[in-house]
């Protein structure tokens, strides 16, 4: 797994046929395909790809700290929360997620191979 710079608190989730999740350390992440939580021994999955991802589950998100998040090409996106909760978004056959900030802005695509910014974009 390779890391990703995005953590903070998630202070905002805005559901609609991608789960857009913010935080108060500027970064972003767009979620496009299903994403599975397991919170202890409570597993479910948000799926924005019908367009009405469940929004009690999803506010349930909001001030959670974000302390880890990496992706593999084989295991797509992962990260963690403060309180153990872990996330993952796999690879699937369309662009699944994307992760954004201050001087970095990277995309889960098909291939499931990421496409970080070039120097001189």
């Amino acid at each position: 797994m390779k890391p990703l710079p995005l953590t903070g608190t998630i202070t905002k989730v805005t559901p609609d046929f991608a789960t857009y999740i913010f935080t108060d350390g500027g970064g972003d992440i767009c979620i496009e395909a299903p994403m599975y939580v397991q919170e202890g021994d409570r597993e479910y999955i948000i799926d924005p790809v019908e367009g009405h991802p469940d929004v009690e589950l999803l506010n349930g998100l909001i001030g959670r700290t974000i302390v880890k998040m990496e992706y593999s090409f084989k295991d797509g996106l992962k990260f963690v929360t403060s309180d153990g909760a872990r996330y993952h978004v796999p690879p699937i056959d369309y662009e699944s997620w994307q992760v954004m900030g201050d001087g970095y802005y990277y995309v889960g695509l098909p291939s499931t191979v990421l496409d970080p910014p070039k120097e001189d974009d």
